[in-house]
């Protein structure tokens, strides 16, 4: 598909919620990542999206 490519793996992306989920602050995630906090927000909330629309209950 065409876009701007991701700036986060899926292992990162998998990561960067385990961190938000063990209590680590957006900010911190983003820096330990080199990235803005809104690609955090980003992948937080598409997670959220996606576990919604399966029924399996994620923190957002």
């Amino acid at each position: 598909m065409g876009g701007r490519p991701s700036a986060l793996d899926e292992q990162q992306k998998e990561m960067a919620i385990t961190m938000f989920n063990g209590g680590a602050l957006k900010s911190d995630i983003a820096k330990h990542f080199g990235v803005t906090r809104q690609t955090i927000y980003t992948i937080l909330q598409a997670r959220h999206a996606t576990s919604r629309n399966s029924g399996t209950p994620v923190s957002p």
